[in-house]
């Protein structure tokens, strides 16, 4: 998601601060008819990058492309319960969906909508490496693991965007190589850091930095195996012992030293649809003082049968595949064994961490998950039975229905009724223990003008506005 905004369109675009859609390739927001069909134009004359045209046809293609089970993508659920997708003529696109689906619109301003060449796709196959789009830019040249850089599409479908006529993209893994290359004004922009030392020292070293503080939908997660098979989590009584136990003003200030806020369900940074700060921290588990959540999860865990603690298998990574999952765990490691809860850390690397919650092969994990401008991919698909972003294997047959009810619930403060009726059941169910996200901070060269910190993996607003000054 850090290369694909640049070079690929969507139907419609999410404004940096996450508060309007707006069109991108279409001519303006769908017409409705009903609560299940939605029309939309496409601009006059819409290209791909190549110049060939960009139809209706295309649309169709990558709608149902996304759509199709057999073709097994994660982002399936973002386009909807889509019953069929019409074209009358090169310009006009409508959907019809089985059901109402509230997400519907908003999902399709989010970046794993993008827009494929359906002639592109049937010539090159669907594990297709080149890439053919109508973003803002081409890809000029490309080193693997070094740098991409990139000029502007001649066939933009917008005349006054990109302002840049070029860009370049480095990969720069080494922490000290990135600070020296921001210091030295080779770069622009460093993206949401939150390592308090290091962004200090680069502002001290260079007065053109600007320090932009922001939120970010991402949320820090610990979570805990809830299958059958699990012989501890399976019990509620110990996943709420493990919720009360952890100290979350202390995991902050070890893993995020620029400081941060404890988060619910739906992280601080969401703050449209997060449980307010001052009731979240009056809340077992949450409140300041620790006395009385103790002494609550030492009895939970002795009416569960371990009065003793326990031994959990905790998968990790090593600190330079992910800094974040390695401190978090160690930093809970060492939270939980004053309690005898003792957490062996299985460090492997981000492949195997992955195969591991796709098996279902721990106890528990420290996890950073993040999700789109769309409040239904916070919620849904990490708690719905059976989701693939479930990795708790967690079920609840009373939140199910309330994620189902919240789907096809089109009145916007109906809806948010419903997804904070979610949280409380969550909270008390807790599959996961909610633990604190950082305030992050994008440093920024004064010269680099409009630029828009991002929020959400989806960042094609960031650069979107931007351009630098001569």
């Amino acid at each position: 998601m850090n290369l694909g905004p640049h070079l690929y369109s969507k139907l419609l675009r999410w404004d940096g601060g996450i508060e309007n859609i707006l069109p991108d390739l279409t001519t303006g927001l769908p017409e409705q008819v009903d609560e299940t069909t939605y029309t939309y134009k496409l601009k006059p004359d819409t290209k791909f990058s190549d110049g060939s045209p960009l139809t209706s046809e295309d649309v169709k293609f990558t709608y149902e492309r996304i759509a199709k089970a057999e073709n097994a993508s994660p982002h399936r659920y973002k386009a909807g319960p889509l019953a069929s997708v019409d074209t009358p003529d090169e310009q006009t696109i409508t959907f019809k969906l089985s059901e109402p689906f509230a997400p519907f619109i908003s999902f399709s301003a989010t970046g794993w909508m993008m827009i494929l060449s359906k002639k592109f796709v049937d010539a090159a196959g669907d594990r297709f490496q080149d890439v053919l789009g109508s973003g803002p830019y081409v890809i000029s040249a490309r080193q693997k693991g070094v740098s991409t850089q990139f000029k502007r599409n001649p066939n933009h479908h917008n005349p006054e965007r990109p302002y840049p006529d070029e860009m370049d993209f480095r990969v720069i893994p080494d922490a000290a190589t990135l600070d020296a290359a921001v210091i030295a004004n080779e770069l622009d922009f460093a993206a949401s850091g939150t390592d308090k030392s290091r962004i200090e020292a680069m502002l001290a070293a260079n007065k053109d930095l600007t320090d932009m503080e922001h939120a970010s939908h991402h949320w820090n997660m610990f979570i805990m195996n809830c299958r059958d098979t699990n012989l501890v989590f399976k019990d509620k009584r110990m996943r709420q012992a493990m919720n009360l136990l952890i100290d979350r003003e202390l995991y902050q200030a070890i893993v995020h030293s620029t400081g941060g806020r404890p988060s619910g369900p739906v992280t601080w940074g969401f703050s449209n649809y997060a449980i307010p700060q001052d009731d979240l921290i009056q809340r077992p588990g949450y409140r300041p003082d620790k006395d009385e959540d103790i002494k609550e999860a030492k009895a939970l865990m002795e009416a569960a049968g371990f009065p003793d603690g326990v031994k959990l298998q905790c998968a990790t990574v090593t600190a330079a595949a992910h800094a974040t999952y390695n401190a978090g765990a160690l930093a809970l490691k060492d939270q939980l064994a004053q309690y005898g809860v003792e957490l062996e850390l299985g460090v492997t690397d981000m492949a195997g961490i992955q195969a591991k919650r796709a098996e279902g092969n721990f106890d528990c994990m420290v996890y950073v998950n993040g999700g789109s401008q769309e409040i239904d991919e916070h919620i849904y698909g990490p708690h719905r039975t059976g989701q693939a972003r479930n990795v708790n294997g967690f079920s609840n047959d009373a939140i199910d229905a309330l994620l189902d009810k919240q789907r096809i619930t089109l009145d916007d403060a109906e809806r948010k009724s419903i997804i904070m009726e979610v949280q409380e059941l969550l909270l008390d169910e807790v599959p996961t223990a909610w633990l604190a996200d950082p305030i992050y901070h994008s440093l920024v060269n004064k010269r680099l003008i409009g630029y828009q910190p991002w929020l959400v993996f989806d960042r094609s607003s960031e650069l979107y506005d931007a351009w630098i000054k001569a």
